[in-house]
């Protein structure tokens, strides 16, 4: 018993140092230079091909793999702001009111708030149960939030005679208010069928038969959608959800 508690401590001890030389190594490494812009090692590799003359304006980018970066570039792919994370986050951009908003993984599973100055303002996430999807969130002039809302279901809860092993994954739309309650919701169950969409093997473990991309006002105030694997943009009445 003492052997293996010795044999225990040298372990622990030996992985302490492993750790210490790591970091020393990481602390030591030279910054990369990215178009004369000096860049932490660890930033992510990327290379900027210009076709033609772009649009004016910066990109906003965040990378799901390797270590997590927010990025904003110039248009010809120079760092003009970055900023280390903790977590993995998509749909970095900036709202029609000038907020800052992305997409946290991990514990979060939510939309950040932040001003100009990348301060936390608030989190928003979808309600009645159903998970935050990743693809979209509008903030609109009213101060109400539009988001997509993420349902799992099982195929014979949907079609009696579907494969009770197959789960089909359901976009929604929900709007909230300023005070984070819904005000609007709209079920995908009521309007878009299985055979709307153009995947075909429902014999699968997990179907995404919408996979809604993006979420939109119109001019007249309905709502527009565009789903991927329905390959359609969808105009939604807003008082009747037709």
């Amino acid at each position: 018993m003492k052997i293996l508690i010795s044999l225990r401590i040298i372990l622990i001890v030996l992985l302490a140092i492993l750790h210490t030389l790591i970091c020393a190594q990481d602390a030591n490494t030279p910054p990369v230079l990215m178009n004369g812009v000096s860049l932490p090692s660890n930033f992510p590799r990327f290379t900027a091909t210009i076709n033609e003359e772009t649009a004016p304006g910066k990109i906003f980018i965040t990378n799901s793999e390797g270590i997590p970066y927010l990025m904003i570039l110039e248009n010809n792919g120079t760092p003009y702001f970055y900023q280390l994370l903790e977590d993995h986050s998509l749909d970095f951009k900036v709202q029609a009111n000038g907020m800052l908003t992305r997409w946290i993984d991990e514990n979060v599973r939510g939309y950040e708030v932040m001003d100009t100055n990348f301060q936390n303002l608030d989190t928003l996430r979808c309600q009645n149960g159903f998970d935050t999807d990743e693809h979209e969130l509008q903030l609109l002039q009213n101060g109400h939030a539009l988001m997509i809302a993420v349902e799992e279901r099982n195929l014979s809860e949907i079609d009696p005679d579907g494969n009770p092993n197959t789960i089909v994954i359901g976009n929604h739309i929900q709007e909230l208010d300023e005070n984070g309650s819904v005000v609007f919701e709209w079920l995908c169950w009521d309007y878009f069928q299985l055979e709307d969409s153009f995947i075909e093997n429902f014999d699968a473990l997990r179907v995404d038969y919408i996979h809604m991309n993006s979420i939109a006002v119109d001019f007249d105030g309905n709502i527009l959608i565009s789903s991927r694997h329905l390959s359609e943009c969808t105009k939604v009445n807003r008082q009747t959800g037709e």
